[in-house]
């Protein structure tokens, strides 16, 4: 009787855990498609094995669910990279992309994160490290697994702590290749502790904001002084009307505002007439540092009695003088660790979101631009509060979905541009060897 009543709860609850199951899985998808966007061959096969192993390992997919890796070439032309996007991953159903970077700069990634962004299906970059992949307002459903490059600021601030350095009476400051947002952090940086910033090519009308930008100057003008010569040769040529086309950015409103206070004040017979365009500019990459240390060799500001810490990208200049320090972020160019990681945090995601809510299925059709995807929202939220340990560190992401926890080496730069590491900076604590560091 009793063994009669016990089998019987037995059978109860494994109807209710079969239940359970299938109500679980009537609500949530039993399988994912993972996109890559990638740079070689060997990348696409290791992108493919991760998945793979992925699958295997209980502690991120739970028994029932399967990923699957749909991939594509990383493509110079970021028109055709984002075609092929739409063409090959968007209409698979892919549930968020890794994305690898394209040697001569970062317009196709940008591309895969337009894209993306427009159906808020996340991104998570594997190698793209300048700001503009910051700004949310743009990149919407982006993260990486690789900090920005303004994030060095926060390294030289504890570097300066170490060395007992209580006095930088000046920053020059350079312009990365796709927007103003390093330089504007050396500037807020530096202006909170009243530093001149001196700028050398950032042109962009922001920073004649003297509430932000406080210790701010540039060898530059901004962009919006061209309107005093737009009005001297609009008079010289007797022109009378004008209508101005102008992007609706700051610069934009800028260069029409100056144009209408100075032509009302001082060319009284200008009509002036505004409309709003989009306007795109492409800007060329410069090796500024190499001309910074030339100039600065010729000043004698290289000799002993100067200290210079300089970015990642000033360490590799053909002139950096001997003794200079810089940081090189650890495991950079590892694409197969970072592959993994953002795999792996990925799956973490996905899995402590279908513990709390649906996942809806993503979107197929890059032609129906009404189709916002909210999940794809809610699993870029549920990547940002991530924290593991992965191939190449902490993994964990800021607001901006930048990665935090980054690993850099300290170098000494030595005879003949030979580099020495001489310390690290891990998790926001610097160690650093000052007796295995050479100055002049």
């Amino acid at each position: 009787m009793w063994t009669l009543k016990i089998i019987n709860l037995l059978i109860l609850l494994k109807l209710d855990e079969v239940l359970l199951q299938k109500a679980l899985s009537d609500e949530h998808t039993s399988f994912y498609n993972i996109g890559g966007v990638l740079s070689s061959n060997d990348s696409e096969k290791h992108f493919k094995t991760t998945i793979a192993h992925l699958n295997f390992d209980q502690q991120y997919v739970p028994r029932g669910l399967t990923y699957y890796d749909k991939t594509i070439r990383m493509d110079k032309n970021p028109i055709k990279t984002a075609l092929n996007v739409c063409k090959h991953l968007i209409s698979q159903r892919v549930y968020a992309m890794v994305v690898s970077h394209e040697q001569s700069g970062d317009l196709s990634p940008a591309a895969v994160s337009y894209t993306s962004g427009f159906y808020q299906i996340p991104v998570i970059g594997i190698s793209s490290r300048d700001a503009a992949f910051s700004d949310k307002n743009i990149h919407v459903s982006f993260l990486r697994t690789v900090p920005p490059y303004y994030h060095q600021a926060d390294v030289w601030l504890e570097m300066l702590s170490h060395f007992g350095y209580t006095k930088v009476y000046a920053m020059v400051v350079s312009h990365e290749q796709s927007g103003d947002l390093s330089p504007a952090a050396v500037s807020y940086t530096s202006g909170f502790y009243q530093i001149p910033v001196i700028g050398i090519s950032s042109r962009d009308a922001a920073f004649s904001d003297k509430n932000i930008h406080v210790s701010f100057l540039r060898t530059v003008p901004p962009y919006y002084h061209q309107a005093d010569v737009w009005l001297e040769m609009l008079s010289h040529f007797g022109y009378t009307k004008v209508i101005i086309i102008h992007s609706s950015d700051t610069d934009g409103r800028a260069i029409l505002g100056r144009f209408q206070t100075t032509s009302q004040t001082n060319y009284d017979d200008i009509d002036v007439r505004a409309t709003v365009e989009s306007i795109v500019e492409f800007e060329p990459n410069k090796d500024d540092a190499s001309i910074i240390f030339r100039d600065a060799a010729a000043l004698n500001m290289t000799e002993a009695g100067y200290v210079w810490i300089v970015t990642e990208h000033a360490l590799n200049a053909n002139n950096t003088p001997y003794g200079v320090l810089g940081l090189q972020l650890v495991h950079a160019h590892s694409e197969k660790e970072h592959i993994r990681d953002s795999v792996y945090v990925l799956a973490s995601a996905i899995k402590e979101m279908r513990l709390n809510e649906t996942i809806t299925e993503a979107p197929k059709d890059c032609d129906d631009s009404g189709a916002l995807w909210e999940s794809g929202k809610r699993i870029f939220h549920y990547l940002k509060t991530r924290n593991i340990r992965g191939d190449t560190g902490q993994v964990a992401f800021d607001d901006n979905g930048d990665r935090i926890y980054a690993e850099y080496d300290v170098i000494n730069i030595r005879d003949h541009q030979k580099k020495k590491t001489v310390g690290s900076f891990y998790y926001d604590a610097v160690s650093i060897n000052n007796r295995g560091i050479l100055r002049k």
